[in-house]
This record gives C-alpha cells, sequence and structure tokens, in this order.
C-alpha cells in the first residue's frame, strides 16, 4: 500500500507527464511524426498510460526540465532519432516529402491499426536523454523496465544514436 508520500509523487510525476504530452512542443512533434509515418495516434492519452509513463522517468532519474531541454532546443536531431528508430524497430516506413502534386499514391494500404498512445515519444524522450547525457544508467533502466535482450537493444539504441 502507499503511503501519503508516495501518492503524492505518483500524483506530481503524473501531471509533469501530462504536462509535457499535451504540450505545443511536443503535440507540435507527434503531428509531424504521424504526417511523415501515417501513424493512427489516439486522441486521449489515459490515466493508465500516463502512469506508466510517469514511472519510466522516475526509473530514467529524468526531470521535466530534461525533457523540455531536447523539445526546445534538440528537436530536430531528435525527430531524426524518433524516424530512425521507427524504421528499425517498428518497420515503419517514412515518408518523404514531396512537393505538392508528386506524391506517392497509397492507395494499398489494408492494415487496421487502433493507434499509438499520445505518450508513445515519451519512451523514445527518455532513451534520447540517457543516450545523450547518462549513456552509463542505460542499461540500467533498460532492464528496470523490463526490455527484453536489454544489452543487444541498447547497443542497437547508440547504433541510431550515432547516426546522429
Amino acid at each position: 500500500m502507499y503511503g501519503n508520500y508516495d501518492i503524492f509523487n505518483i500524483y506530481i510525476y503524473m501531471e509533469i507527464v501530462k504536462k509535457i504530452v499535451n504540450s505545443y512542443q511536443y503535440q507540435n512533434l507527434i503531428k509531424d511524426i504521424q504526417k511523415r509515418t501515417k501513424l493512427k495516434i489516439l486522441d486521449e492519452y489515459r490515466d493508465a498510460a500516463a502512469n506508466r509513463d510517469e514511472q519510466k522517468i522516475e526509473i530514467a532519474h529524468l526531470s521535466e526540465k530534461d525533457i523540455f531541454e531536447i523539445l526546445d532546443n534538440q528537436i530536430n536531431d531528435f525527430k531524426k532519432f524518433v524516424l530512425l528508430k521507427m524504421q528499425k524497430f517498428e518497420n515503419v516506413k517514412v515518408d518523404e516529402e514531396y512537393p505538392e502534386g508528386e506524391e506517392i499514391d497509397d492507395d494499398d494500404v489494408n492494415e487496421t491499426v487502433l493507434g499509438y498512445s499520445q505518450g508513445f515519444l515519451l519512451m523514445y524522450l527518455i532513451e534520447y536523454c540517457l543516450l545523450k547525457d547518462n549513456l552509463s544508467n542505460m542499461l540500467t533502466y533498460l532492464k528496470a523496465i523490463r526490455i527484453p535482450h536489454a544489452s543487444k537493444y541498447e547497443k542497437e539504441l547508440k547504433e541510431i544514436y550515432n547516426k546522429l
């Protein structure tokens, strides 16, 4: 059972996560990623998802300031990281930007996808922050959130980050 202090911390972190996800910077990034990848992203960010996301930020020992530093000052490198990672791990085709009237026709898409959570980029932000500023904590973080084959995954993340 949680003590009052723990419940208060959970509430504070959850509010921080919601503040990040609802921020102008984050929402613009989601729209851009969605446009480039054709991903379906759910409209609602549920408390259960926010709770899981806040736990990951807490495990990584990151602050609201750390996250907004990336969103405010390193958005282009972070966006490149996201797209490279999605291509590698999620088999997502990233659309190139074509001049108006020269877009590729994609009528053959027949898959049904429910969609990604509004907070899906938070894990990418956490990984990016750790790669950039606290690499020694990356493997510990990945193991703590139970990523299968954490050492291999860490190596692959480093390879993606080194392409920036």
